[in-house]
Parts: C-alpha cells; structure tokens; sequence
C-alpha cells in the first residue's frame, strides 16, 4: 500500500479551522490518494500537516480537534500527537484501502484531557495501529469504528501511566464491517 501511495498523483486538499470550535477540517470528497502526517503540539493547538507526495507543509494554530474526510482512494495517513490538551480526532475514509499509524502521547502538564477517536470508511481494507499514552493528571480515551465492508487489522496500545491519577478508557468497535 505504501509503495503504491508514493507514486499517486495528489490534488490539493481543503482545509479550515472553525473559529468557534476549534476543528480543524481537512480533506473532502475528492477521489484520490493521499498520504499525510499529521503533527500536534508540542504547544497546545498547534498543528501541521506534511503531504508526503509533494512536500508542502501546512500550519494551523488554536486547534482543538481534526476531522479528516477523504474520498475513495488508498490513503496512508499518520498522527504524531505529543500534546497535553484535550483532543478529539475523527477520521472517515472513502473506499479503498486504509492505513492509520496514530502515536499519541499526552505528557505530563495539562490537569485533565480527554482525548478521543473515531474512525469510519465507506469500505475497503483498513490497517490501525494506535498507541496512546498518558501522563496528564485525569486522562480519558474514547475510541469508536464505524467501518464498511472489507478487512480490518487494529492494533493498539493504550496506557496509563505515571502521573495519571484518573484514568478511564472506552473502546467500542460497533461496526467493524464485513471482510
């Protein structure tokens, strides 16, 4: 799926920042590949976007949640989160193959955070590995799938450490599709 990604052409991607919510909508409807990176923080709300096809780097600051939306194609998608702020990441592929690498690490230095993920495609493949880490005082993770048909692989790591005193997961993989 990589080797093929790199070769794909890429067609510019919308992207905004609601000034009243803080999301940052990046993506559309439009048919193609993609393949980004995501990075948060280190200063909280404070992200960029790497397209890894042609290099351009976009920056958007006062950020407090992402909503990726793309249209069919395959799209290898990564998330480098190393922020302590709260952060809601929704994701939602059309059809074709997916591929999510997310490390997400909330240090030490917010009183609370509450992070969560959701995730959906229009079917296809899907390929998650997550691994979520946090140090902030009083920390939850939310993590819900509402995928259509095709195989899925999650792989993930979710933990509570040091510094944590209250810590709650929920992880609901409603739908997974078919496959």
């Amino acid at each position: 799926l990589a080797a093929a990604l790199l070769f794909s052409a890429h067609a510019a991607l919308g992207a905004t920042v609601d000034p009243a919510t803080g999301i940052l909508n990046y993506g559309g409807a439009v048919p193609q590949n993609n393949n980004l990176k995501f990075e948060v923080g280190p200063a909280v709300g404070q992200v960029r976007v790497i397209n890894n096809f042609n290099g351009t780097v976009e920056s958007f600051s006062g950020v407090r949640g992402i909503n990726y939306v793309a249209g069919a194609g395959d799209d290898f998608i990564e998330f480098d989160i190393n922020a302590s702020q709260s952060l809601a990441l929704t994701t939602n592929t059309g059809a074709g193959p997916a591929f999510f690498k997310i490390q997400w690490k909330s240090p030490a230095g917010a009183l609370s955070a509450a992070s969560s993920l959701s995730m959906g495609s229009g079917g296809g493949d899907v390929n998650v590995e997550l691994d979520f880490e946090s140090e902030v005082h009083t920390s939850t993770f939310g993590w819900t799938t509402n995928f259509g048909g095709g195989n899925k692989l999650l792989k993930s790591i979710i933990e509570f450490k040091q510094g944590t005193v209250n810590a709650t997961k929920n992880v609901n993989f409603a739908n997974l599709g078919g496959g």
